[in-house]
């Protein structure tokens, strides 16, 4: 794998190429992946890239004042991680089921992973959080996952009630659920006090 130096030139702009998503492999070791936010959010850390001086420094980022300057466009990432896993029961045998939320691909339509998998059959219905909402097996993708329509359609009204958010190290006990070779599951990285994932749902947009 390669290490994140590697993606310095990338970031000073001296490799003119087109970036493959493997450029952004690299070790990360379970300790240093961020569970918590910091206990106070101005003491996260800061990565400063100087383009000018082929320079990464780190710093925290309550100097970020000291990096901006008249005229600079500051933009606030205010992203929320929502619930995405759902834990359910089959209506009729009320056998366990636990669904992962990875991509809704229209209202109320989402593509999921399911845990078991196996133990799922086309048009089953599966209730969460006692009733308040319930989704019906579509379709079996070619990478291990499923469509499921939800009910109600507007599913973030109601995650906050039966969903849990997906902690970084747990996602690795999905892992066997997609065949090998499959676009890769989502991630969780934290850095410079920003947390990105494939379960944001972005609200607004802002610069200042």
């Amino acid at each position: 794998m390669a290490r994140p130096w590697c993606l310095i030139p990338y970031l000073f702009g001296v490799i003119e190429t087109t970036v493959q998503l493997q450029d952004f492999d690299f070790t990360l070791p379970p300790e240093s992946i961020a569970q918590v936010p910091a206990a106070r959010r101005d003491q996260a850390r800061l990565m400063v890239v100087d383009r000018a001086q082929q320079r990464v420094t780190h710093d925290t980022f309550t100097n970020i004042g000291n990096y901006l300057r008249a005229g600079d466009v500051l933009v606030v990432n205010d992203t929320k991680v929502i619930p995405a896993r759902l834990r359910g029961r089959k209506v009729g045998t009320g056998g366990k089921v636990e669904v992962l939320l990875l991509h809704e691909l229209q209202t109320g339509r989402w593509e999921v992973l399911l845990k078991p998998a196996a133990r799922v059959r086309l048009g089953m219905t599966i209730e969460f959080g006692a009733g308040v909402l319930s989704g019906r097996i579509l379709e079996r993708c070619a990478g291990g996952t499923v469509v499921m329509q939800f009910t109600p359609v507007e599913i973030y009204a109601v995650l906050d009630k039966c969903g849990e958010v997906v902690c970084t190290l747990r996602l690795n006990s999905w892992s066997g659920s997609r065949s090998r070779g499959s676009h890769a599951l989502p991630s969780l990285y934290t850095s410079a006090g920003a947390r990105f994932n494939r379960y944001a749902r972005p609200r607004s947009s802002s610069t200042a």
